[in-house]
């Protein structure tokens, strides 16, 4: 039979002891000097700093310092020390020695110095007894260790732990040598990438220099002609100026027997003549003198494309993401989440809509759910309208339903718009939502009301009188807000000009059923594929590539939102209780 154990929780008698402290002053043979004196022992790393020695207890893998008793104390006591590993004794160091000491495995994780030697096969958990008589205070197969270990030599379980013991050793061996490998191999994707760069950067180049010499030879050719063409004018002039010349001078000669009458009746002509002919050339030379003769306009699409570039990149990363789960089902909650929207607001938090739990949900900037709201129906989507508000999408109810995010999630006005309502979003004091477009409903369009609830216009045809949307989804709105992204189950990934210029649909492949969208601080949007099960990257209405795909974890995708701490990637799926989030790396 097993010794069950019964814990006295009472108090027992209070032990003290005194902080064990050296004294170079008391001892017999005066050292050298105080290292000389402590040889062999170990000081208390902060006692020491503040001129006291004392000897150390412990050791504190975080701090890299030995800690006396009372140093263990402070960082119990205080919550930012709470958390540092605090090894036993044996695990003292000096601290200007290079020495590796191995973690104490039979001392309590807990209560450092003190050995583990309480058993619950209830939880299959070793602990100290202090440990086991506050956290398995209710169980009732707590055992000593020494009671619990008697056969477990010959016991299968301590073969299958040594046996897996040595695999995990051999696989992480394995995995270490694949993880260093990744310092070669990100060294020569880096190489490759600037070898890439570098060669985009000279094929600019290339064009460039091959356009510039275009317009030299050009411009080489205009100033040639020109030149050629104004010497010839000025020979005209210089032509019509000698014969005008002329004659106004044979005109002006006084009568005489070598200059009759009828010389200068002759004169006269001729000098009409050449008038006649000079002001037949004066429009002709005038007109080159004014204006510009070389002129030149820069390609309307070149300057497009400097303009659209001052806030752009030479390319785009896919990056590589890390990915970390974190749970948002609260403790009452006897339903799978079925998380289907989200929004970040200012402050960093977010929101989150769970449809079959039929609550708003509050995350702080760490993803832990801090406070929900219930509501009377599932809700599709969430978006804030200011600082301290929200609206929340409820398509069976026909209506949109105003939150306040503090101190408290509470309800505020709810609005009915008489029709079902989906994806959102908010700008400059309007409110774009999403309507109707699955079976049963009407027609897919796009409203948009201010902040009191009245409707200001309806977004449903093009200037052709054509339907734009099918089944649209959700919704993103551009950092500046000229642009207004749709996803549609059926057409894909619509683009609306506040111009009111509707783009081609982007369609791809890789992209099946497109569902949650986000854009990020350079207007690129992440765009889930519900039915493809990735996130695809799109820029300008083109795919830069695919982000996220199963192998990262993602299945039947519906909401994401971009965490601008850390250009994160928030990513929700169909009935799941924790949300993805994802690092670049």
């Amino acid at each position: 039979m097993s010794a069950h154990v019964h814990f006295n929780t009472g108090k027992g008698k209070k032990e003290t002891k005194e902080k064990d402290t050296v004294s170079v002053k008391d001892a017999n043979i005066k050292p050298a000097n105080i290292k000389e004196a402590f040889e062999g022992e170990f000081l208390c790393t902060t006692c020491e700093r503040e001129g006291t020695r004392v000897e150390a207890s412990n050791f504190c893998a975080d701090c890299n310092a030995n800690l006396c008793p009372q140093c263990v104390g402070q960082h119990r006591k205080f919550p930012t020390l709470r958390g540092h590993k605090v090894l036993s004794k044996s695990a003292r160091r000096h601290l200007d020695r290079d020495v590796e000491e191995e973690e104490n495995l039979l001392e309590c994780q807990n209560h450092p110095g003190k050995m583990v030697d309480m058993y619950c096969s209830e939880h299959d958990e070793i602990w100290c007894g202090g440990c086991m008589a506050i956290y398995h205070k209710t169980c009732s197969n707590v055992v000593f260790i020494s009671e619990a270990a008697k056969p477990i030599m010959k016991s299968k379980e301590l073969k299958d732990t040594r046996s897996g013991v040595i695999k995990t050793i051999k696989e992480y061996a394995q995995l270490k040598q694949r993880v260093e490998r990744n310092m070669d191999n990100i060294a020569k994707q880096s190489d490759a990438t600037l070898e890439t760069i570098k060669s985009l950067r000279m094929r600019i180049n290339d064009v460039l220099e091959q356009l510039e010499r275009g317009a030299m030879v050009q411009l080489k050719e205009i100033y040639t002609r020109n030149s050629v063409q104004i010497s010839e004018d000025v020979l005209r002039c210089e032509a019509v100026l000698k014969a005008l010349s002329q004659v106004d001078r044979e005109l002006n000669k006084p009568l005489s027997p070598s200059n009759l009458e009828p010389d200068i009746f002759v004169y006269m002509h001729r000098a009409q003549e050449k008038m006649k002919m000079a002001s037949n050339y004066f429009g002709l030379l005038e007109r080159g003198t004014v204006g510009e003769r070389i002129r030149f306009v820069i390609e309307p699409e070149i300057e497009d494309w400097l303009y659209k570039m001052k806030n752009r990149h030479l390319g785009h990363f896919i990056y590589k993401y890390r990915l970390n789960e974190i749970p948002v089902r609260m403790d009452d909650e006897v339903t799978t989440c079925v998380i289907n929207g989200a929004s970040v607001i200012t402050d960093e938090r977010i929101l989150m809509t769970d449809w079959s739990n039929k609550r708003l949900k509050l995350l702080d900037k760490f993803f832990a759910v801090t406070d929900c709201l219930n509501l009377e129906s599932g809700p599709n989507d969430v978006c804030h309208v200011s600082t301290n508000e929200a609206m929340v999408s409820l398509p069976d109810e026909k209506s949109l339903q105003l939150v306040k995010i503090d101190p408290k999630l509470s309800l505020g006005k709810k609005y009915d718009i008489g029709v079902e309502c989906r994806g959102m979003e908010y700008w400059a004091g309007e409110l774009y939502v999403i309507c109707g477009g699955l079976e049963h409903e009407v027609k897919g369009h796009l409203r948009v009301y201010n902040t009191t609830g009245k409707l200001i216009r309806a977004i449903e045809h093009d200037h052709l009188n054509e339907p734009i949307f099918s089944i649209p989804m959700r919704m993103a709105i551009s950092n500046d807000g000229s642009k207004i992204y749709v996803t549609d189950g059926e057409k894909g990934i619509i683009t609306l000009k506040k111009s009111g210029e509707v783009l081609p649909p982007f369609q791809d492949a890789a992209l099946k059923w497109p569902w949650g969208i986000s854009a990020d601080n350079s207007d690129q949007l992440f765009v889930c594929g519900s039915s493809s099960n990735n996130v695809v990257q799109i820029r300008d209405n083109s795919k830069i590539g695919v982000a996220l795909q199963g192998v990262d974890g993602i299945k039947d995708p519906m909401a994401i939102c971009f965490f601008p701490v850390g250009s994160k990637l928030i990513v929700t799926t169909d009935k799941n209780d924790y949300i993805k989030v994802f690092t670049p790396l």
